[in-house]
């Protein structure tokens, strides 16, 4: 099993962000463990959030719950074996958003097939920051914004994947 979802903060104030961790841990070499970390994200209008991650995105839906007034109380976005939780700022939890706190917390997903899904959020409408291209580490990449601007990067990088067997072992 890899990570497939890595969450990188950039912050000015760290205690408006709250980060949940799961409760898994996947050992994958006697010198490597990962710690699987949902991003938790506030949107102003969740429910946008949502249309786009599962149309522009192709994210799966998971467990979501709404307030009496019909915003988004919890909702999430699965990817692989990865996924994000977010809510509208009347969240408890988390009662500000990453543009009304001057913050914008970034998302990384690991994909397989970058091209196809640029070519999909292309069609959907989405904002397209850096078209596809490939990197000096190996990767193939590209960028795009969410509808409240947080700009979230696709690539077949994936951090957590299982390092090639070391012959020394």
């Amino acid at each position: 099993m890899q990570c497939c979802l890595v969450s990188c903060l950039y912050v000015r104030n760290l205690a408006h962000i709250r980060v949940v961790a799961c409760n898994e841990v996947f050992a994958y070499t006697k010198r490597q463990a990962i710690m699987s970390v949902c991003p938790y994200l506030s949107y102003t209008d969740a429910k946008a959030a949502k249309h786009w991650m599962f149309n522009v995105c192709g994210f799966e839906p998971g467990f979501s719950k709404e307030n009496e007034d019909g915003s988004i109380m919890h909702a999430e976005a699965r990817h692989g074996s990865g996924f994000i939780m977010f809510c509208a700022p009347n969240c408890p939890e988390v009662k500000k958003t990453g543009a009304n706190m001057g913050a914008t917390p970034s998302v990384y997903v690991s994909v397989k097939d970058v091209d196809g899904l640029h070519e999909r959020a292309k069609a959907a409408g989405a904002t397209i920051v850096k078209p596809p291209f490939d990197t000096d580490w190996g990767s193939r990449d590209f960028h795009i914004k969410d509808p409240e601007g947080r700009v979230w990067f696709f690539g077949t990088y994936s951090p957590c994947m299982k390092p090639p067997e070391d012959p020394k072992e």
